[in-house]
């Protein structure tokens, strides 16, 4: 086939479908990074209606949408449910959009097989085609990103999300004092704490708290993964600066007791006996 028409009303129509889902997938998308870091730091300043505000201001971001239901969350277990179910329903929208890509990216890779190879071939429409078809090939992939982008963005911000929620915020009574040896060991002195989790006596799993933020629960994505019934899916976070490693607890539904005594937040120390559900999790200087 070379008919230029034809191979030009391929090309033309492999662009529009091309361009169309890229513009929907700009409407919906955000910076996240940047807006993660102005979001956190609202969070950790107490600013919590600022950030509810900002969030307000790009509704048609599936990430901001996604963090104002967090920020309207009743519940710790709340946060990451909300933020879950808002995510998947405003992504649904552009993954229907996956057969205008495919559309395109047939469309463009035939027109341009085709204009290639007429006598003689036919350059301007090849390229064109070629484009849109390259164009559909990352549509196709940037729904995935958006949503992996948008779930490490709300990691970063679970923690001081938790720290600044009114019902989540009031320390618990304070645990009895470590011992002697204990309260010696801390992250400056020793360098990074580490968490080892044992059940029924054995290990189950250990991370070092060299990172800001480390989701302790049963979701796999959690750094200290806890695969147990009785831990909570999003149990805990551990928020760790130049000034300590410091335990949420995210409203889970058994708790989480540092040395028998439950908390909502603390610092931890070398020496702590966590429970979250029925694992037993040491809190140690990393080796």
């Amino acid at each position: 086939m070379d008919d230029p028409l034809i191979l030009w009303g391929l090309a033309v129509v492999a662009a529009a479908t091309a361009l169309f889902v890229a513009f929907r997938l700009v409407v919906v998308d955000v910076n996240v990074p940047l807006a993660t870091a102005v979001l956190r730091k609202m969070l950790v300043a107490g600013n919590r209606a600022r950030a509810l505000k900002l969030a307000a201001a790009a509704p048609r971001s599936v990430y901001m949408r996604a963090v104002r239901q967090a920020l309207d969350a009743a519940e710790g277990d709340e946060l990451q449910r909300r933020f879950d179910d808002e995510l998947i329903a405003g992504l649904r929208p552009v993954r229907r959009l996956a057969p205008v890509s495919y559309l395109a990216l047939v469309a463009g890779g035939l027109c341009a097989g085709l204009a290639a190879t007429a006598e003689p071939p036919l350059w301007p429409p090849a390229i064109a085609a070629a484009v849109a078809a390259l164009l559909a090939l990352r549509n196709l992939g940037q729904v995935d990103a958006l949503e992996r982008r948008s779930r490490a963005g709300f990691t970063e911000l679970l923690a001081p999300l938790v720290a600044a929620h009114p019902d989540l915020a009031n320390e618990a009574p304070p645990a009895p004092p470590p011992s002697p040896s204990s309260s010696s060991s801390s992250p400056a002195a020793d360098g990074p704490l580490a968490l080892v989790a044992t059940l029924d006596g054995r290990e189950i799993a250990r991370v070092t708290l060299d990172q800001a933020v480390v989701k302790l629960g049963r979701m796999p994505s959690s750094q200290l993964h806890l695969d147990d019934e009785s831990v909570s899916r999003m149990h805990a976070v551990v928020e760790v600066s130049d000034d300590g490693a410091q335990l949420i607890d995210l409203g889970s539904e058994r708790g989480t007791l540092r040395n028998g005594v439950r908390i909502n937040k603390a610092t931890l120390v070398a020496g702590d006996v966590l429970e979250l559900g029925d694992v037993r999790v040491e809190v140690t200087t990393a080796r």
